[in-house]
């Protein structure tokens, strides 16, 4: 047989060729995610650090404090100090989950990126551009 004459096994050919790329980009897909995942968890650990001095700092003044009104200032600045580091990381966090998510759906995005391309062979853009008279 030749391959002229046998279609289905052209067919089985480019399917298999198909799966290969789908589970090579799975790979790297996962491979992403796992050294995004890694890099967030370093961050939550060196962040939590922080934290931790901090809140070690303020309970050693909080005990050393003479009266409630000097407690009630430490706690004050604690929080005020807690609030800005987590907004001097909250933009990074930010930036790692959005790269893990993407990283998660790179195998299966590219398939979804426009539907109605996909079904009818034109862009979203064509298909709402007014025709031409």
């Amino acid at each position: 047989m030749t391959l002229a004459s046998n279609p289905a096994g052209e067919l089985s050919r480019q399917g298999f060729a198909r799966t290969q790329a789908g589970a090579a980009a799975l790979s790297r897909s996962v491979g992403a995610a796992a050294r995004t995942s890694q890099t967030i968890g370093i961050e939550w650990m060196d962040y939590l650090k922080q934290v931790s001095s901090e809140v070690v700092a303020t309970t050693e003044k909080v005990v050393k404090a003479g009266s409630p009104v000097k407690v009630i200032a430490i706690q004050g600045d604690f929080v005020k100090a807690a609030g800005e580091l987590w907004m001097a990381r909250a933009g990074t966090f930010r930036d790692l989950y959005a790269t893990l998510a993407t990283d998660m759906a790179g195998p299966f995005a590219k398939p979804f990126a426009n539907p109605f391309a996909a079904a009818t062979g034109r862009s979203v853009t064509a298909a709402t551009e007014p025709k031409a008279a």
